[in-house]
């Protein structure tokens, strides 16, 4: 995959961002501002939205023609960035809402 994070570091990456994530919402800062933007992330990224497949979702489809244009040519690279985008999205989502579960 040629997303931004490689998958041998993303774990890492991903823990140290969310972590921070949850420590705002935590803090109870700027809390409409954090919901707005995570009910933006899993309405135009995630997996998880009515009967919609992720990856055909408005913000992977996006990210994929950035990353790769619309040539059809690339069709098969542009899915890949696609369900890239929507993986990356759904798992932060998902540790972030496993954060605040803990403080529940």
């Amino acid at each position: 995959m040629t997303g931004m994070w490689q998958p041998d570091h993303s774990g890492k990456i991903l823990s140290r961002k969310t972590g921070a994530v949850h420590d705002r919402i935590k803090s109870g800062k700027h809390r409409t501002a954090i919901e707005t933007g995570l009910n933006a992330l899993q309405k135009c990224f995630a997996e998880g939205n009515n009967n919609v497949e992720g990856y055909l979702l408005t913000g992977p489809v996006r990210y994929g023609q950035f990353m790769h244009g619309t040539d059809a040519n690339l069709e098969n690279e542009r899915l890949q960035e696609q369900r890239f985008a929507t993986a990356l999205v759904t798992e932060v989502l998902r540790l972030i809402d496993e954060g605040q579960d803990k403080d529940r």
